[in-house]
């Protein structure tokens, strides 16, 4: 079978969405990675909750064309992706052509273990072609192959990591690729599980195009809400269970006003949700999981600080156990993937 297109980048960017503390080099402004992402399978895995569940069960082999490994041998996925000079490009990614990506990016997938980055890795090798740079050895898409753009190369970035992306950041002695926006809100963050964080300010050309299109097919109310990403020079969101806060959204203005005009209309669509979610609790006949669901719902509030709007949700009492039961009754209506212990808090936690 031929290394497609889809072997290189979907597996691991699909997999994916970051990058520890990486800050700028000297690449083009235009090159520079704009969306940053960070995956901690491993600190996820540790979460009392997520062990009890036995999540990964669930999940199923990721495939590796032919080869399978379970999802459990992958312990972190991060990358950084620049952006498309305009809707048009981007409207060209995943169409083949035998023509280069109008972005770039990398994504890293690392391994529990040796042997199974070794096996990922051998087995593209078989696909791809093999080409040699400053010494070391990288695998491309074979000459002619239309659904594999050219610009595409996979290596081991070390025993334990494979990594795919394009030329421009590959060929890179580091990763210090991020837009300095983007290096500053990255290293603001905290080192949660999942972390996402995006620069808008510096695809504002495209993000402009974007929302121009979007606002044209949109209904007329649905516009205000819209516009707030004219508000927006930059998003951070991050996840972890383990955390005080179970998500945190945070969006930057890019001045005092648009930060007013922002904290305005985040809080309308914040009310919104309020007003839908009491509706649908009403319907949750069990006690604990409509309490939890309501001490979520109560906390959809912002916060102003600077030029930054804050939302941030903290881990309601009850939590684990009424995810527990939510996910032990989809697995009886569904089907399910086994069945897991009740979940036991932490007497401490008591």
């Amino acid at each position: 079978m031929r290394l497609k297109f889809h072997l290189f980048l979907t597996m691991f960017f699909g997999v994916a969405c970051c990058v520890p503390a990486f800050a700028q080099s000297q690449l083009p402004e235009k090159k520079k990675a704009v969306l940053a992402f960070d995956i901690r399978l491993d600190k996820l895995r540790q979460n009392k909750l997520v062990e009890s569940l036995k999540l990964d069960e669930g999940v199923g082999p990721v495939q590796v064309n032919p080869s399978n490994f379970p999802i459990e041998k992958i312990t972190r996925i991060f990358g950084a992706v620049s952006a498309p000079e305009s809707v048009e490009e981007a409207q060209k990614i995943g169409q083949g052509g035998g023509e280069d990506l109008p972005i770039n990016f990398f994504v890293r997938v690392q391994f529990a273990d040796e042997a199974t980055a070794k096996a990922a890795f051998d087995e593209m090798s078989q696909k791809g072609q093999e080409v040699e740079h400053n010494g070391k050895t990288y695998l491309k898409p074979p000459e002619g192959e239309e659904d594999a753009p050219p610009n595409m190369l996979a290596h081991l970035a070390d025993a334990k990591t494979l990594e795919v992306g394009t030329e421009a950041y590959i060929l890179l002695p580091n990763r210090k690729v991020f837009t300095p926006p983007l290096t500053q809100v990255w290293g603001k963050m905290n080192d949660d599980a999942i972390r996402v964080a995006i620069d808008l300010e510096s695809a504002r050309e495209l993000v402009d195009q974007a929302m121009a299109m979007a606002k044209e097919g949109a209904p007329k109310e649905a516009n205000m809400y819209l516009g707030l990403v004219d508000d927006i020079a930059g998003l951070q969101l991050s996840i972890d269970l383990d955390s005080k806060n179970l998500l945190t959204l945070v969006a930057t203005g890019r001045d005092a006003d648009s930060t007013t005009h922002l904290k305005g209309g985040l809080d309308a669509l914040l009310g919104l949700a309020q007003g839908f979610g009491k509706q649908g609790i009403q319907a949750i006949e069990d006690k604990e999981m409509a309490d939890v669901a309501s001490a979520i719902l109560g906390s959809l509030k912002s916060a102003q600080q600077g030029n930054d709007v804050t939302v941030a949700i903290p881990k309601p009492t009850g939590f684990e156990a009424a995810v527990t039961k939510a996910v032990e009754q989809a697995r009886a209506a569904f089907g399910g993937f086994g069945q897991a212990p009740p979940f036991e808090p932490d007497p401490s936690e008591k």
